[in-house]
């Protein structure tokens, strides 16, 4: 059955049903969270993600993730949040960076036999990912506010 517009229809609703439809499925890749649980991402779909591809060294990944958990707590916003590690040496700084900045139980996962940067750009690299799976929103690299906009789009997948 066709979709009908009419005037009662707003063009930003429209445009992010459009959005939210075509947008890509989340990779199944394999990961290690708690040192030796091999897993995949996929094993999280049915909740709502925010997966953070970070550094434990890298400024701007710092100031990222220090904004984002003063603005969008997990117990509040019914968000999980995956933090991936492309540095398994750095596994100790990263639990203890996180731990700093009064993330709860964070599941700290490392890619397994994949680097990161086959995947992403730069770090940080921040993906939401709706219940279904589809990577509803993309970022890299990080400036103040940005977690604004992450809040924002986590609200829109309440909507939906």
């Amino acid at each position: 059955m066709k979709e009908r517009i009419d005037l009662k229809t707003s063009l930003d609703e429209y445009l992010e049903k459009i959005r939210y439809e075509n947008a890509e499925m989340l990779p199944d890749l394999p990961v290690i969270i708690a040192d030796t649980i091999e897993i995949t991402l996929h094993d999280f779909i049915e909740e709502v993600l925010m997966i953070i591809f970070f550094s434990p060294t890298c400024g701007s990944c710092r100031q990222e993730l220090q904004g984002i958990n003063k603005v969008i707590k997990p117990k509040d916003k019914g968000v999980r949040y995956i933090f991936i590690l492309n540095q398994p040496h750095k596994l100790r700084q990263a639990n203890q960076l996180l731990r700093s900045y009064n993330y709860e139980n964070p599941t700290l996962a490392r890619l397994n036999n994949i680097n990161a940067y086959d995947l992403i750009k730069a770090e940080p690299t921040t993906w939401i990912v709706n219940n279904q799976g589809k990577i509803i929103y993309k970022h890299t690299g990080y400036k103040q506010g940005d977690e604004k906009i992450y809040l924002n789009e986590i609200e829109k997948l309440r909507k939906f």
